[in-house]
């Protein structure tokens, strides 16, 4: 594998739920517009921290290994076991905080909700996926060089950058699948596949 974490992401990924968690918990709006320019310099710097190019190539090979993913996504029942038993043991291992698991597991599980199954196992590409992850990064970093905190933001502007950030969620999802085999060696390459598209379509949830 040629593809690795950076030693700073597991800390940055904590970070940037707890700064959400307390943009989305303030009632004082100059405190919500510093924790969400905080996350967004710690967004920017995770997403930039990603050799994309390997993980396109990453990407490529569990696709090439892991035959018929669907029936992971095809039933209700099966995706929330793979939530429990796989994905959410994957992140376990990780050592990511509880309260950071819980917000990728809820992220994936909006996708379902989102998305009909059909649009869900629709074969992409891995160079759909890494540049749906590139544009995320360029948004993201052009708000966290332009975020003024002293600027007079409306409360849809705030939600609609607190969405942006919560979409990087789903690349880290993405990135931990890749290198499940460090971390739970027993996810196999169907549940890598599947949580790959899930955690991408988690980018483009509303």
């Amino acid at each position: 594998m040629t593809f690795y974490l950076s030693p700073s992401f597991k800390k940055r990924v904590d970070e940037i739920d707890a700064q959400l968690t307390t943009f989305e918990s303030s009632h004082n709006r100059i405190e919500q517009k510093r924790a969400l320019r905080t996350a967004l310099v710690n967004s920017c710097a995770l997403l930039s921290s990603l050799d994309v190019q390997e993980l396109r190539l990453e990407i490529d090979r569990i696709y090439r290994k892991a035959g018929n993913w669907t029936e992971i996504i095809s039933q209700d029942s099966h995706f929330e076991y793979f939530l429990s038993m796989a994905e959410g043991k994957l992140l376990e291992n990780m050592k990511l905080s509880v309260k950071s698991r819980a917000r990728i597991l809820n992220n994936l599980r909006k996708v379902k909700a989102q998305f009909t199954t059909k649009e869900i196992i629709a074969k992409r590409e891995s160079t759909e996926i890494v540049k749906c992850i590139e544009d995320l990064k360029a948004d993201i970093c052009h708000e966290a060089n332009t975020l003024d905190v002293d600027k007079d933001l409306t409360v849809e502007e705030l939600t609609e950058t607190g969405r942006k950030v919560s979409k990087v969620f789903g690349v880290v999802a993405i990135a931990a699948d890749v290198v499940a085999p460090l971390f739970h060696p027993t996810m196999t390459p169907a549940g890598a596949a599947a949580s790959i598209a899930v955690g991408h379509l988690a980018q483009l949830l509303k």
